[in-house]
Order: structure tokens, then sequence, then C-alpha cells
């Protein structure tokens, strides 16, 4: 395939945000949202995950396995609420209240 880059699964971002993201943290990129594979000073490029399932920071509301999850990029929490958010993925499971985090499938 003359025409093949690489496997998508990973991004190259160049970070300009003022500050330093550490890995794992939700970064939104144009109209959507990545994890950040290790710690990315400002400034500085690093890569991004674009698919899998991972770990994120929940509003503190219910939340529904199969829904779409979208993310308030004020708060950096994932919602099933899409005002104002940018579409994450989907919920991966259910996610009770008092949960910290919920389990979120990034769709690249």
């Amino acid at each position: 395939m003359k025409n093949f880059i690489k496997n998508g699964n990973r991004m190259t971002w160049l970070n300009g945000t003022g500050a330093a993201v550490p890995s794992g943290d939700p970064v939104v990129v144009g109209d959507r949202v990545f994890v950040a594979c290790v710690d990315i000073p400002d400034g500085m490029s690093g890569e991004l995950a674009t698919t899998g399932v991972f770990g994120l920071p929940k509003k503190v509301v219910v939340i529904n396995q199969g829904k779409i999850a979208y993310m308030d990029p004020a708060t950096g929490e994932v919602t099933e609420t899409a005002t104002d958010n940018v579409k994450v993925g989907t919920f991966w499971g259910a996610a009770a209240v008092g949960d910290s985090l919920a389990h979120v499938c990034l769709h690249g």
C-alpha cells in the first residue's frame, strides 16, 4: 500500500495550551477528545491515544452503558449531556453517582 501512513491508534500533538498535560488526561483537538499517552509539557509534542477504553473523570451523575459520552471542556469531566460539550465516544459501562470515573471507549 503506497498510501499507508500509520495504524491510527496514536496521534502526535503539539501542546499549546499554556500548561503541561499529564499522561491519562483527556485532550480536546478540534471537535474530538483523545487521551495523553505520556506527560506532555507545554510547547512540546507528545502522543495521544485515538482509540481504546479509558477511565475518565465524570460529573456527579448516573452514567448508562452504551450511551454517547461527551466531555465538558471546562472541567474535563464526561457526561451524557451533549449541550456545550465535545463528543468523546461511548460509555463502556454504567457508573453510579458516587463513582469518580466512567469507562469510555474513544471513537478514533
